[in-house]
């Protein structure tokens, strides 16, 4: 079951995941070893976990498409706005 106090890193969710994982290994020297914890973790999961987690990463791409998408769109109405209004 997904655990509803997971928390989100912001920086995550602005920074490119490999200018995300080099933010990560300066700010945090573990980072390393967290990344080969995890490694370690997946190969313990049941088939149906893996499933699960692959099933809830490929939402989360999905869903940061869209706010890819609908900040693009906002860009594009403040920038037609700031033309109407000069």
């Amino acid at each position: 079951m997904h655990n509803k106090y997971t928390e989100v890193d912001p920086m995550s969710l602005m920074l490119p995941g490999d200018i995300y994982a080099k933010w990560c290994e300066i700010r945090y020297p573990r980072f390393r070893d967290f990344q080969k914890e995890i490694n370690i973790l997946i190969r313990d999961l049941t088939k149906d976990q893996r499933e699960e987690t692959l099933a809830r990463a490929r939402s989360l791409i999905s869903y940061g498409k869209l706010l890819v998408d609908y900040g693009k769109a906002m860009e594009k109405v403040i920038s037609e706005e700031k033309i109407k209004t000069n």
